[in-house]
């Protein structure tokens, strides 16, 4: 009897399982289509943040991270001649100061090079000249200042050059005066760049030029007959590492070399001399300069406390 009984339970499971060769109702349908819609969808969605980010990541290797692709390069030129000595120079765009020259170099013109947001800048020049007589001395102590600004555009896709260009008026009132040549080139055309790479390679992303450079010498004139002893210094309140001692470099005595945050700073040196059979002698300094990616910044202390500063693309 028993035996019988479970026999009748399983035909009654049997005849009321599911059929797996049935044919499934419409609702059956559309719950099925919809939950292989969801997972199509989120495997799309998970496709396209995962392209968003290769797209952002090629950008960024592409264009070297920045937030713009409108360059601007500033030139110093000069036609002043012979008759007066260049002293310094700074460079502001928008009241913050891009650039502080000691020296110009006619063979390096370039004293800023670098991405700039698109859209109208002011770019404001603050130089100073002596006479540079050789009989009447005295007559080059006196400063004369050049003062100047220029309104510029940047554009998306292009390179906005712009050359001061410092030149003699030949007037007893204003004997010095400053003009511009600006030029706006596009960084492409029919398809090609017309920048060669060799023209930017510290722009370049992924470059070792990118890092800011930053030496400091003691020049070779500084104090003959007395041997250096001792030297302190000190950017942005920050005590530098001094050179290995004797470390001989192209401008003198390389009392620091390294890397530089980009931007403005304030340095201080104090170096101490010692001669044989005379009393020791200590010489201070004290100048501002201003350092950029892709660049050396060379930083020369010489007689009379005067700084020298060049830069030279990396």
């Amino acid at each position: 009897m028993r035996n019988c009984f479970v026999l009748t339970l399983f035909l009654l499971n049997h005849l009321y399982a599911a059929d797996p060769l049935a044919i499934p109702n419409n609702k059956t349908i559309q719950l099925d289509r919809i939950q292989n819609l969801e997972q199509r969808l989120s495997s799309l969605n998970q496709k396209i943040v995962t392209q968003r980010a290769e797209l952002e990541l090629l950008k960024k290797t592409v264009t070297g991270d920045f937030d713009t692709d409108a360059r601007l390069i500033v030139k110093a030129i000069t036609e002043v001649g012979n008759k007066f000595s260049f002293q310094e120079a700074r460079y502001y765009m928008d009241d913050h100061e891009i650039a502080f020259v000691t020296k110009e170099d006619p063979l390096k013109p370039i004293i800023f090079d670098g991405f700039v947001k698109e859209g109208k800048h002011v770019i404001k020049v603050e130089k100073k000249y002596s006479q540079n007589s050789l009989i009447f001395t005295y007559l080059n102590e006196k400063k004369y200042p050049v003062m100047g600004e220029i309104d510029v555009e940047l554009k998306p896709g292009h390179t906005t050059y712009v050359d001061v260009i410092s030149f003699a008026t030949n007037q007893e009132k204003k004997p010095l005066d400053l003009k511009y040549d600006t030029r706006l080139v596009p960084h492409t055309q029919n398809g090609r760049s017309v920048l060669p790479v060799s023209d930017m390679p510290h722009l370049l992303p992924g470059s070792p030029s990118t890092d800011t450079s930053l030496v400091i010498y003691a020049g070779k004139e500084l104090d003959p007959g007395y041997q250096l002893a001792s030297h302190e210094l000190v950017l942005d309140g920050k005590h530098l590492k001094n050179a290995a001692v004797g470390t001989e470099g192209k401008l003198g005595l390389v009392l620091f070399e390294g890397a530089a945050a980009p931007g403005n700073h304030d340095l201080k040196a104090t170096l101490r001399f010692e001669g044989a059979g005379r009393p020791a002698l200590t010489a201070k300094f004290k100048t501002k300069l201003a350092t950029q990616p892709g660049f050396k910044t060379s930083i020369v202390l010489t007689n009379n406390k005067k700084v020298q500063v060049d830069q030279e693309a990396l």
